[in-house]
């Protein structure tokens, strides 16, 4: 039988159907896509000469969908050293020291601790490392050290006393030449690809795909990665042109991603108040002018519109410049902070809050001294939904935390958290990473176990609320374009 015609009942001891729908227990797969849900004892009867898959004592969700993460990032992460454990600054030399020598070490996930003193380790650097440049860049890929030799590798002819850069400044050259360093192959994104699909991600997002990264994205559609992938192209000038826009079955270009500010940890971020742990910036990176361009560059082409702003002030911008648009998709990323007039005018204009909950988590320790007026909410994703439960949208925003769904999930409904920081319960959580991520990518064939979606399927050993007490759990199998490609412990 073709491929395309091939017909597979799954069973299983519950399948997670939208509210509304029947209680169901069975899948029934036509090629790529379900063609049946219902029970078991009816659907085993109507159906002859079929495959049948036995998970009856397991449960289906639908594929997980990241609509917030830096698939290349990940990719680039087995040519880099892995600090995200390090505890000391000898902790750091001691892992550096068995990388291979190569003409750089470049390493991230350092720890936020190690911005209370950046020039003890810089020290420490010179002396280790006095003629191999060593380049390291924080957990959120934000701030980044070099020792003197890669200082002087990176800006010949300037005397820099503070080698601590950070990437909302002046990075963006260094990092050009870090990529160049670690040029990332096809080979890297397939081991991305089946990393994510080991967590049961089935489609993923490059949220921030610049110009030279064009041609090996185009690499990702033929063969295919074996996740279907959507990115989003971010400009640094205002001469430059939209790319050719990408719409393959398992490969999409259609999003412009515009930064309004930086991040905690940059001095970027753009709020308007300051308090002590959050260096502020007085404005955000590019003129005005240049997000007003490329807005309306984007709304005359269809493509959707994704804005970084974490900082309250930053959100206004973000606001006052998607409200009038007309794009098909208008998505404001993160959300950290924001005024709490701007979360109605995100649900008048349909503005899709695209939230990470996991931040909350890590970014603690630089808010335990920081006092919040009382205007502004911060982490507000129980006010977001509640203004407009079709909207949210919960992503990773991996590698710069781990890319496992279930821990960004469990952080959506805490239950140590404020009830205005978490959502009400692990159903609102489950279809704010499916359903409504789908529509926040502009696709509407997943999202949802329904007759006429791809059969994208992550299988679980427990049910909703116990898997997500669980976040380490794994999939037990995963299902991608009705092809087991994880396969049942």
């Amino acid at each position: 039988m073709h491929e395309s015609r091939r017909r597979r009942l799954l069973r299983f001891q519950q399948v997670f159907t939208p509210p509304g729908t029947p209680p169901a227990d069975t899948l029934l797969i036509e090629g790529a896509h379900i063609a049946a849900v219902g029970q078991w004892k009816h659907l085993c009867r109507t159906e002859s000469q079929v495959e049948v898959f036995d998970y009856s004592d397991r449960f289906a969700y639908p594929g997980w969908i990241d609509p917030h993460a830096h698939f290349f990032a990940l990719a680039a992460r087995i040519h880099q050293v892995d600090l995200s454990h390090a505890s000391n600054p000898e902790a750091v030399t001691a892992a550096l020291r068995q990388t291979h020598r190569k003409p750089w070490i470049h390493a991230v996930g350092l720890p936020a601790s190690f911005l209370a003193d950046p020039h003890g380790l810089q020290q420490m650097l010179d002396t280790m490392f006095p003629h191999q440049p060593v380049a390291i860049e924080t957990f959120d890929a934000h701030a980044l050290w070099l020792n003197r030799a890669a200082a002087r590798a990176s800006f010949p002819g300037r005397d820099l006393p503070d080698v601590l850069i950070f990437r909302d400044r002046d990075m963006e050259s260094l990092m050009e030449r870090l990529q160049q360093v670690n040029e990332l192959t096809l080979s890297d994104l397939q081991a991305a690809a089946r990393r994510c699909l080991s967590y049961g991600i089935t489609t993923v997002t490059e949220a921030a795909l610049r110009r030279r990264q064009l041609s090996l994205l185009q690499q990702c559609a033929a063969p295919p990665l074996g996740i279907d992938l959507v990115a989003a192209y971010t400009p640094l000038t205002t001469d430059e042109t939209l790319p050719p826009p990408l719409n393959t079955p398992h490969l999409k270009l259609h999003a412009l991603k515009l930064f309004m500010d930086g991040a905690l940890t940059s001095g970027g971020l753009w709020n308007s108040f300051t308090a002590a742990g959050l260096p502020s910036a007085d404005g955000p990176p590019f003129p005005m002018d240049f997000y007003r361009q490329w807005v309306q560059k984007a709304a005359r082409a269809g493509w959707d519109i994704w804005m970084h702003a974490i900082g309250d002030q930053a959100v206004t911008a973000a606001v006052d410049l998607l409200g009038p648009t007309g794009s098909r998709v208008r998505r404001i990323e993160h959300i950290q902070f924001i005024k709490t007039a701007d979360i109605q005018r995100l649900a008048e204009h349909r503005i899709i809050p695209s939230v990470q909950p996991y931040h909350r988590l890590t970014d603690a320790p630089l808010l335990r001294d920081a006092a919040v007026p009382a205007h502004i909410q911060a982490y507000a994703y129980g006010c977001l939904y509640a203004a407009a439960p079709d909207l949210l949208t919960i992503g990773s925003d991996f590698p710069i935390v781990p890319p496992d769904p279930l821990r960004h999930l469990s952080a959506a409904i805490d239950p140590t958290a404020e009830p205005a920081c978490r959502l009400p319960d692990a159903a609102a959580a489950v279809t704010a990473m499916t359903a409504r991520a789908a529509r926040s990518l502009g696709l509407h064939d997943r999202g949802a176990l329904l007759p006429g979606f791809k059969a994208d399927i992550v299988i679980y050993d427990r049910p909703r609320e116990a898997m997500l007490n669980v976040p380490e759990a794994r999939p037990a199998a995963v299902w991608k374009d009705g092809q087991e490609v994880v396969s049942a412990v």
